[in-house]
C-alpha cells in the first residue's frame, strides 16, 4: 500500500475521442477534433502536505484536478488515493472531496442547506436521523458558521457563506484529502483571505492534505508547501513554495511572476506574457511554450524536455538546464 495521499502516474486525457466508423474508413466522414488535456503528468503528493497547481485557463488544471478526486477517469496512466485507485475503488471517494469555484452553482436551490450537508454522511452512516442534526450544527461551527443558520436555503446566504456551507459539506464524510478547484475566486479579497486562513486552521486540526487549484499566485505562495505549474496540460515546473518567488527556472513560470503587479513598486513595469495559449486540438512539437519563450532555440521546437531535478525538491523541464541556447551565427 502506498502511504502517499495522492499519486498520479503517466496520466494523459483526451477529450473527442473515438472509434472508427465505416463512413470514417470509407473516407465519408471526418473523426472529431480531439482535445489533448493532459499528456503524461505524474504527481505526487505526502500526507499533510499543502500542494498548489497553478497555470493560466486551459491549461488542464481542473481536468488534473477532477482525474485526483476520482470524478473522471483518465485517457492513460492512472491515480491513486492513499493506495488505492481513484476510479475503480468506490469507497475510496469517502478519503477525497471537491470544492468548486462557484458557491452558489454548487448548492440545490431547493435543499436547505442542513440537508445538503447532512444528506451524505446520513447515507454512509457516520450518523442516523436522529442525530444528523448535530451532525450538522458541528459541521456549521468548524467551518466558522452560526449553526442557527443551517435551516436557511443557499439564497439566503452571502458568498463567503456558500463557501464554507460547501466547505462543511466536503468534510462532513471526513475526508484525508481536499482537491480546491479555483475555491477563492468568487470571492471577495476580504473574504478569499478568510477561506484561506480557516483552510489553514482544518489542516492543522483535522491534518488534511489539499490539492489546491488557483490562477492567484499570491495565495499559493503563501498558504502552500510546494508549488506545480501546469502548461498545456504538461507540468512544467515543481518547487517549494518559499522558492517560488525567487527561485523560479522555467521560462513560463518566470513570465507568471513577471505579469504580477506589484503594489509595492509604483513604477515597475507590468509585462504580459506574448502571444496566447496554443490550442489543446494541435497541441505543438517539441517544448509545448516555445512558440511564446523569448529564450526558445531551434531544440526546444523539435524535443520535449524531461523533467530534471535542479535543487533539492525543485524539478523544471526546460532545455536551457542542460546549457546554455547556442548563439546565432552572424553573416556580416
Amino acid at each position: 500500500m502506498s502511504t502517499d495521499a495522492l499519486r498520479i502516474e503517466n496520466v494523459s486525457k483526451r477529450f473527442g475521442e473515438q472509434r472508427p466508423t465505416l463512413a470514417m474508413r470509407m473516407g465519408l466522414s471526418a473523426p472529431k477534433p480531439v482535445v489533448h488535456a493532459l499528456e503524461n503528468v505524474s504527481l505526487t503528493i505526502r500526507p499533510g502536505e499543502f500542494v498548489g497547481l497553478v497555470g493560466e485557463s486551459g491549461s488542464g488544471k481542473s481536468t488534473l484536478g477532477r482525474i485526483a478526486a476520482g470524478l473522471m477517469a483518465p485517457s492513460e496512466g492512472h491515480a491513486q488515493i492513499f493506495g488505492r485507485d481513484a476510479v475503480r475503488d468506490k469507497a475510496v471517494h469517502r478519503d477525497v472531496q471537491m470544492i468548486f469555484q462557484d458557491p452558489q452553482a454548487s448548492l440545490n436551490p431547493r435543499l436547505r442547506v442542513d440537508q445538503a450537508v447532512g444528506e451524505a454522511p446520513l447515507v454512509h452512516g457516520l450518523t442516523d436521523r436522529a442525530g444528523v442534526d448535530a451532525y450538522v450544527a458541528g459541521l456549521f461551527r468548524m467551518v466558522g458558521l452560526d449553526p442557527a443558520m443551517r435551516t436557511r436555503f443557499p439564497h439566503q446566504f452571502s458568498g463567503g457563506q456558500r463557501q464554507r456551507i460547501n466547505i462543511a459539506r466536503a468534510l462532513a464524510l471526513k475526508p484525508r484529502l481536499l482537491v480546491c478547484d479555483e475555491s477563492i475566486a468568487a470571492l471577495d479579497v476580504s473574504i478569499q483571505a478568510q477561506i484561506l486562513n480557516l483552510f489553514m486552521d482544518l489542516r492543522r486540526d483535522l491534518d488534511l492534505t489539499y490539492l489546491f487549484i488557483s490562477h492567484d499566485l499570491r495565495a499559493v505562495q503563501h498558504v502552500c508547501d510546494r508549488v506545480v505549474i501546469l502548461y498545456l496540460g504538461r507540468i512544467v515546473e515543481e518547487l517549494p513554495a518559499r522558492d517560488f518567488a525567487g527561485g523560479a527556472n522555467h521560462p513560463y513560470t518566470r513570465a507568471l511572476l513577471a505579469a504580477l503587479p506589484d503594489l509595492g513598486q509604483r513604477r515597475k513595469p507590468w509585462v504580459a506574457i506574448e502571444g496566447e495559449i496554443p490550442s489543446p486540438i494541435a497541441p505543438p512539437a517539441g517544448c509545448p511554450f516555445h512558440p511564446r519563450c523569448p529564450l526558445a532555440f531551434d531544440r526546444c521546437r523539435v524535443e520535449r524536455p524531461t523533467m530534471q531535478t535542479i535543487a533539492p525538491d525543485h524539478r523544471s523541464a526546460c532545455h536551457l538546464n542542460d546549457g546554455p541556447a547556442p548563439k546565432k551565427e552572424s553573416h556580416a
